[in-house]
């Protein structure tokens, strides 16, 4: 493929399936890789005005520094405004309890969104390409998933916008030589460790030994079922208009339990429903249970950070969450601190005394706590998350609330610690394992809260 080739085919993507034309400003994610320096270069090629974004995650050493200080000089060199961030993601991984890919993905694309803003562009540009996708495609095969999941990745998704999926890695490599373009290369890219490079060293690799052609016949896959899913889509369409019982509203939708169960794959629907809410298939299929049981008077509640779904024993209920206060109150521990609630504090010194203790309404933490600079009470919000004491890693706080099968009600009002940026403490029903007591420990607190 020449470079007019190239041109050609990026620019067809561009205005037929991203929907973007030349004169609006794009904001180019410029790792420094050959991807993204193909795509910039295509895209200022085909009169695109853009402004380039790199991300530093200090992940590799000299080498972090050697891509910014290259991406820097070839900006120059093109009269790209460019706009370079560092970014701590051990802080932010810890803090979160994500992994270190989805720490950077999180991170960038927070970044990416400011900057849509402050530099008047209109889309994102990422530099995913055809062999990325086939990747995806692979990936979310190995781990599980629906039609949607084996089509890959869409060229336009919001506002970002991948005009490099109708063009190989080999056509990258080919029209940067044929442009005499230079790049850096990611080492790790060599490496094992993470799950894509296994699937693009390993399996992609057998692929191309061992079946002529193989990736464009995966290519040529990937698209049918693109096709059927856009026909599955309107069929599920359909099927939700005739079980809906209330018109479209925002805050509230009330579907048909009876003629759910018509179906003979009702937890297809069911994801197909409550995927924009956040749900996924393993909630599905506990929703799909739940339906199958024996009607009764009590409701059953399940939960995402945005949305509730109640099944009553003749209808499926979607509501959406809202918090019933978004106020920090300050929690004192010496003072008096003014509180929506009784939470009464005592330092203890050692050695531990557990009676009286039980993990829910009276809980214990290391007198360490005294120090984080911010200890305040608020409710539940998007997103939070806990690491529950006596469990390995995190788990969303409204996990948590559905295994309690809380009310939607009962989540509102529900309380939580949080210091310095850590959920310690689900006010009356767990507590963390940040801040806990051990032998160790000079002193400790207890906190007894009374609703």
């Amino acid at each position: 493929m020449d470079c007019v080739e190239f041109h050609h085919r990026v620019g067809r993507i561009m205005l037929q399936e991203c929907g973007v034309s030349v004169g609006e400003q794009l904001l180019v994610a410029l790792s420094g890789g050959a991807d993204s320096v193909a795509l910039l270069r295509a895209l200022l090629s085909l009169g695109f005005k853009c402004v380039a974004a790199h991300c530093n995650f200090h992940l590799r050493g000299d080498e972090s520094m050697r891509d910014e200080r290259f991406v820097r000089q070839l900006c120059q060199s093109l009269g790209v405004p460019l706009r370079v961030k560092d970014f701590d993601v051990e802080k932010y991984r810890q803090d979160h309890g994500v992994s270190v890919e989805m720490a950077c993905r999180e991170l960038r694309y927070e970044w990416f969104g400011g900057l849509l803003e402050s530099d008047n562009c209109d889309f994102v540009a990422v530099a995913h390409h055809g062999d990325d996708n086939i990747e995806t495609m692979f990936l979310n095969m190995l781990r599980g998933t629906g039609i949607a999941g084996l089509t890959g990745m869409k060229p336009r998704n919001g506002v970002v916008i991948r005009p490099l999926l109708c063009v190989s890695r080999a056509d990258v490599l080919a029209y940067l030589d044929q442009e005499g373009q230079d790049y850096v290369t990611d080492s790790t890219n060599l490496l094992n460790d993470y799950q894509r490079n296994k699937v693009r060293n390993v399996i992609l690799r057998d692929v191309d030994e061992l079946f002529v052609d193989g990736r464009a016949r995966i290519g040529d896959t990937m698209r049918n079922l693109g096709d059927f899913e856009s026909l599955y889509e309107e069929l599920v369409g359909g099927a939700l208009q005739q079980c809906r019982l209330t018109q479209a509203d925002e805050e509230k939708q009330v579907y048909s339990l009876v003629s759910f169960k018509r179906y003979s794959h009702p937890k297809l629907l069911l994801h197909a429903l409550l995927s924009p809410y956040g749900f996924n298939i393993a909630q599905c299929e506990q929703i799909e249970a739940a339906m199958r049981e024996k009607p009764s008077a009590q409701k059953r509640h399940f939960y995402t950070s945005t949305s509730a779904v109640t099944l009553t024993s003749e209808e499926i209920v979607i509501e959406k969450i809202e918090s019933c206060d978004n106020a920090e109150y300050l929690v004192q521990f010496e003072g008096v601190s003014e509180l929506p609630v009784k939470l009464e504090v005592k330092e203890c010194e050692m050695p531990f005394d557990a009676s009286g203790i039980d993990g829910k309404s009276v809980v214990a933490f290391d007198s360490s706590l005294l120090a984080c600079k911010r200890v305040v009470l608020r409710h539940w919000r998007e997103g939070d998350r806990i690491r529950p004491f006596g469990m390995n890693g995190t788990r969303l706080v409204s996990d948590i609330f559905t295994d309690a099968h809380f009310t939607l009600e009962e989540k509102k009002r529900q309380w939580l610690l949080e210091a310095d940026g850590k959920i310690l403490w689900i006010l009356g029903l767990r507590a963390s394992a940040e801040y806990c007591v051990q032998p160790t420990s000079s002193a400790y607190l207890t906190l007894r809260y009374a609703p």
